[in-house]
């Protein structure tokens, strides 16, 4: 209805799921929601909301389908609504990476939403064809437009999330492991600890703790040393 389509890149791992290991397949919906499912059977594991939603309440589990909003109904009834997210979508195209050792998930995000409403339309040969008013929503100054997140699969929360302030960044990610012999080179003087967050590329500020980086986006964890395309986590 929104153009919150799900048509992006489906992730493959194993989780521990209620004490036992589960294959499966993991996956940033465009509306906003992450869905985890059992690939052995097709089962909905999680699906929660990783980030501002509002066209829908929450996920059924049971069907697997996204319960509508009050603001959803509204719409349908020919009201504007601030529409979060808005047609972009809490998460494009841009792929997102896995670490098995960390058990994150590591994307580029969106945050921004649009003010929707139908209005009438009339088929022309060669013109859009939308019946859609799609315009601006109004943002509060200093408002991130984007986010680079570390996010839990199951729960869909933020470890840690970097802010984007102008653009969102359409930059896949990409989760590496560090070998020991380059840790062990590193002065202990400057070590860091494994807790510290991984440097996203790509992203116009880094994480707490770490330096500027380049595009593509990429993750280093699982060490602590850093080069000039990726760093510790």
């Amino acid at each position: 209805m929104f153009d919150l389509d799900a048509n992006w890149e489906w992730i493959l791992a194993e989780l521990p799921v209620d004490g036992a290991k589960r294959k499966v397949m993991m996956h940033f919906s465009r509306g906003g929601f992450l869905y985890v499912l059992d690939r052995t059977n097709g089962k909905l594991l999680s699906a929660k909301a990783f980030e501002r939603v509002n066209w829908a309440t929450h996920v059924d589990m049971a069907t697997g389908r996204p319960v509508e909003s009050e603001v959803a109904k509204r719409v349908r009834a020919g009201e504007q609504i601030e529409l979060w997210p808005g047609q972009w979508g809490g998460k494009n195209w841009a792929h997102a990476a896995f670490n098995p050792e960390t058990g994150l998930l590591y994307a580029n995000t969106m945050h921004a939403s649009r003010m929707i409403k139908f209005v009438p339309v009339e088929y022309k040969v060669g013109q859009r064809y939308v019946g859609l008013e799609n315009l601006p929503a109004p943002r509060e100054p200093g408002t991130p437009i984007a986010h680079v997140d570390a996010i839990e699969p199951l729960t869909a929360k933020h470890r840690w999330r970097t802010p984007i302030m102008d653009i969102p960044h359409y930059s896949a990610m990409l989760a590496t492991r560090a070998d020991s012999s380059s840790r062990a080179r590193r002065p202990a003087s400057s070590s860091r600890s494994t807790s510290t967050p991984a440097r996203p590329c790509g992203s116009s500020r880094p994480a707490p703790g770490s330096t500027r980086s380049r595009s593509p986006s990429r993750i280093r964890d699982g060490s602590t040393s850093r080069s000039s395309r990726g760093s510790a986590a």
